[in-house]
């Protein structure tokens, strides 16, 4: 089984995930909480990770 980089910021509470993708070195940018979506460019960042909170919760993480 491969894990990918993204995927141990899933299940992670929201501020434990920011702090753990930081810790790592990357940007940090919530793209979606519940159902709002926020306002997020097209330019591909490989240091950032992009991340959806469902109910205080990650449910998908990728980096860009």
């Amino acid at each position: 089984m491969t894990v990918t980089a993204e995927e141990p910021y899933i299940g992670l509470d929201e501020p434990d995930a920011v702090d753990a993708a930081e810790w790592r070195g990357y940007l940090v940018r919530i793209v979606r909480r519940n159902r709002q979506y926020f306002s997020v460019d097209d330019e591909y960042n490989p240091f950032r990770v992009n991340l959806e909170i469902d109910a205080g919760l990650v449910t998908q993480s990728y980096f860009g």
